[in-house]
């Protein structure tokens, strides 16, 4: 499985449930987020995709972003809580990583999808076989609520720019 298949296969789950989903998001000193969710309420979801063990440990190199979502800088951001997502989450194929692996500041969702053949009629009123793929998310481990600000005007219109960006591109 690749990283973009996770991608949409989370961000479709979550659009379906009224969010903003944004991909590979970067702005607003939150860093680089391979996806990012806006709930109703405007509360941030950061989801780190994981493929294979390697990437997992390799993420805890940067030291500084971990140190911001364990708490180690609050008090130096605390007025700037659009730096830090309300909730963070590690995102990967079943069962890659354990979650007594995963920090106590962050969660875990296993993402996944499954073929299969289905009938459908056509416009002849015959059976026709298609092949169809349904998503699965199994959360693991719930993420702890980092903090209880909200995103920002500004947070928006950058998150929401973003996706503009993205459509715009695809025309070109």
């Amino acid at each position: 499985m690749k990283a973009k298949d996770l991608q949409r296969i989370i961000g479709q789950s979550f659009h379906d449930s009224q969010r903003i989903v944004a991909f590979n998001f970067e702005g607003n000193g939150l860093g680089e987020c391979d996806i990012i969710t806006l709930t109703n309420a405007n509360l941030i979801y950061e989801y780190e995709v994981k493929i294979s063990r390697s990437d997992f440990k390799a993420d805890f190199k940067k030291r500084f972003k971990h140190e911001k979502l364990s708490g180690k800088w609050i008090d130096k951001i605390k007025s700037n809580t659009f730096n830090i997502p309300n909730y963070f989450y590690f995102a990967c194929p079943k069962d890659l990583i354990k979650p007594e692996e995963v920090p106590e500041y962050a969660g875990l969702i296993y993402a996944w999808d499954k073929k299969y053949t289905a009938g459908v009629y056509d416009s002849s009123f015959n059976i026709k076989e298609v092949e169809k793929t349904q998503n699965y998310l199994k959360m693991v481990k719930i993420a702890p609520k980092l903090h209880n600000g909200k995103a920002t005007d500004k947070t928006i219109r950058l998150i929401l720019r973003r996706l503009s960006s993205i459509c715009v591109n695809k025309l070109t």
